[in-house]
């Protein structure tokens, strides 16, 4: 089988996924027949999820070319860098666009972005091909910190959070996907995503301890599970943990 020597040059935090020395560094690459771009970049661990622009000798490419002797390859992440302030915030869509199935390691993530509003599907027992299913057939984002599973063709948008802690992989994920203008808080189940809708103090009387009767107005129900919330003790931490990811 033909062999032959390409390069390839990753920006920003694609270097997340190489090793030490091929950081930030022409990456001088062997390969054998004629691989395509695509397979070419997922071979060195940078799952095709993960980036969104691939110059070949300089010109912008499509990933399904198959790479030549020499041929140098710059890879680019994606761009979220929007200019905002060029948009009328009251124009920018609904957040229903930013849906989002979870793996079984992302648990707390799942429940912040709940929080925040964003539909996020998750169940500790689903497996990849699972997940992948539900990925494609309801148009949501994979999260996971599972490698395996970018690499499945089928899987179309993804993100791989480079943090293990839960909150910083939430500030990860709102800064991937620019969704501060699509934050609607306390809207979603914490506990299984439904939809939360308000309902009359009196349906809940009889279900709640007196103080909480007393002390709260405003009570809410999950169009699922059917729990039961109100702003109780807790409501002004998560508000202000709401607010880190606000526009104010």
């Amino acid at each position: 089988m033909t062999s032959k020597y390409i390069y390839i040059r990753l920006f920003a935090d694609l270097n997340y996924f190489v090793p030490v020395k091929l950081k930030n560094r022409n990456i001088r690459l062997i390969v054998f027949g004629r691989p395509s771009i695509k397979d070419v970049i997922e071979s060195i661990g940078v799952p095709h999820t993960e980036f969104e622009m691939v110059t070949l000798n300089g010109q912008p490419t499509e990933t399904n070319k198959n790479v030549k002797e020499n041929d140098q390859l710059v890879v680019y992440p994606h761009f979220f860098q929007l200019s905002i302030d060029q948009l009328e915030i009251d124009d920018l869509p609904a957040n229903q666009g930013f849906k989002f199935v979870l793996d079984v390691h992302l648990g707390k993530l799942a429940a912040m972005l709940r929080l925040l509003g964003f539909d996020s599907e998750y169940n500790n027992m689903l497996e990849d091909d699972e997940i992948i299913d539900i990925a494609c057939n309801e148009n949501r984002i994979i999260l996971s910190r599972d490698l395996g599973i970018f690499k499945n063709s089928r899987v179309k948008q993804g993100y791989f959070p480079r943090s293990q802690d839960p909150k910083i992989q939430l500030k990860e994920v709102v800064d991937r996907y620019g969704l501060n203008y699509h934050i609607k808080p306390f809207s979603r189940c914490i506990k299984c995503n439904g939809e939360l809708y308000e309902i009359d103090k009196e349906s809940v009387k009889s279900e709640i301890l007196e103080n909480t009767n007393l002390y709260y107005k405003e009570f809410y129900s999950c169009s699922i599970c059917r729990k039961t919330y109100w702003k109780g003790s807790h409501y002004q931490q998560m508000l202000e943990f709401v607010q880190n990811y606000s526009l104010n």
